[in-house]
């Protein structure tokens, strides 16, 4: 009988020779790496998901509280709440309380669907509740008695006036922020529209617009009389996170108009959680993906051409200024997840009209250059080499090496925008 012994393959390791001739084996430390890859991914998710978690849940999403009632005002303890998105059709689902009231927190920004359910009453639906950015809409339900299946349709728009929180702001819709015109695409611009907006530098009436102290456009806002002083008093977010400059905590450049869905300003009395700045708080948000496909394009040009001659002026000065870009958005998996995406673009080319110049004098033009003046010294004249000059003055002058010169014939004629070629005085 015969016995055949499979040799076993050694995968994760390799044999290296020793000193005595044997073959010894040492472990592929690549394995290790990888786990450690995938362990340091795994915590970076974690950690990603928990921040959007907490973000979301920090003046990027609105929420809906209510009191559930029968026809002569009785509390329906035994009510079930359902919001759904109209864009996304995700749905939240609560059981009212034992004093018959629902809260339904950490809601996308959008229009949703309230429907209410109880036992004996007819079903209650609700369309057209637009909720905004870092809002708390009050709806307060009446339910009729009759059966399950018979539906109470309820097409009002519900009360904008909020009396569930005491803040004090505006919200900007997304009609606004598309249909009214921004100069340079600008979204902070519409800031001012807000009650006690003093004074905005991302408003082009502003001439500090764009403001550059920090470095790069940034927008700096006064409102109800706080100050500037160096430290500003404005808080500025986006999509939950902090959106400020390192230095001097200005608000940083939202994104192109097309790609927000809304922000709202806050003047006065806003949430604790906001514990930064005490003058305003702004909270801008993006668009989000939705269950259908959908995209945008746009091009904004301003060019010379188009522009208007000013009035103490002959000339237009060059301008070319193309702004483009474009959004797209839609589902990943239906009523799970979505995507958004935008891109937008600048280019620009001006240029500045210069005059002033002085027609150099014969003999430079003609041989080498003379001595010259580097600035103006009222008499007595400095210890330092001065040249008198005819208006009177004494200038400090420096001697240039008599070897350069220009040719001659590089001063003999200047040609003048729009106009023929011009021979040059002899100025002497």
């Amino acid at each position: 009988m015969t016995h055949n012994s499979a040799t076993p393959v050694l995968r994760n390791s390799f044999a290296v020779p020793d000193t005595t001739g044997a073959a010894r084996s040492r472990p592929d430390f690549r394995t290790a790496a990888f786990v450690a890859e995938r362990i340091l991914l795994t915590a970076i998710v974690l950690f990603l998901a928990l921040a959007t978690v907490d973000a979301f849940g920090q003046g990027i999403s609105a929420t809906l509280v209510g009191t559930v009632k029968d026809p002569s005002g009785a509390l329906v303890p035994s009510a079930t709440v359902t919001v759904t998105n109209t864009a996304t059709g995700l749905k939240q689902t609560a059981t009212v309380n034992g004093a018959a009231e629902f809260r339904i927190g950490n809601l996308a920004v959008g229009s949703y669907v309230l429907t209410v359910e109880a036992t004996g009453f007819q079903k209650y639906a609700e369309s057209g509740i637009l909720l905004t950015v870092d809002q708390t809409l009050n709806i307060d339900v009446v339910l009729t008695l009759g059966t399950q299946v018979q539906t109470v349709n309820v097409t009002g728009a519900p009360p904008v006036v909020n009396t569930s929180t005491s803040e004090v702001g505006r919200t900007i819709e997304p009609t606004e922020i598309v249909g009214l015109p921004l100069v340079n695409r600008n979204a902070n611009t519409e800031i001012s529209l807000t009650p006690g907006v003093q004074s905005n530098s991302a408003s082009p009436t502003n001439s500090n617009s764009p403001n550059f102290v920090s470095g790069l456009p940034s927008t700096d806002v006064v409102v109800n009389g706080s100050i500037d002083a160096g430290v500003p008093s404005v808080s500025y977010y986006l999509d939950g996170g902090i959106n400020m400059t390192s230095y001097r905590n200005y608000g940083n450049q939202l994104p192109n108009p097309d790609a927000i869905e809304e922000f709202r300003v806050e003047t006065s009395n806003f949430s604790a959680a906001y514990g930064r700045m005490s003058g305003a708080v702004v909270t801008a948000l993006t668009h989000s993906g939705t269950d259908q496909f959908h995209g945008s394009l746009f091009e904004f040009l301003r060019n010379t051409d188009l522009n208007a001659t000013p009035w103490n002026s002959t000339l237009n000065a060059p301008y070319h200024r193309n702004q483009f870009g474009g959004t797209f958005g839609g589902p990943i998996r239906h009523q799970k997840s979505f995507l958004f995406f935008s891109y937008g673009g600048l280019r620009q080319s001006t240029g500045t009209f210069l005059n002033g110049a002085v027609v150099p004098r014969l003999n430079v033009r003609e041989t080498s250059l003379e001595p010259a003046c580097c600035r103006w010294i009222p008499p007595p004249a400095s210890p330092m080499t001065t040249t008198a000059c005819p208006d009177g003055f004494l200038r400090p002058t420096w001697t240039l090496q008599p070897s350069i010169s220009f040719p001659a014939s590089r001063f003999r004629t200047a040609r003048i925008t729009r106009g023929p070629a011009t021979s040059l005085p002899d100025r002497q």
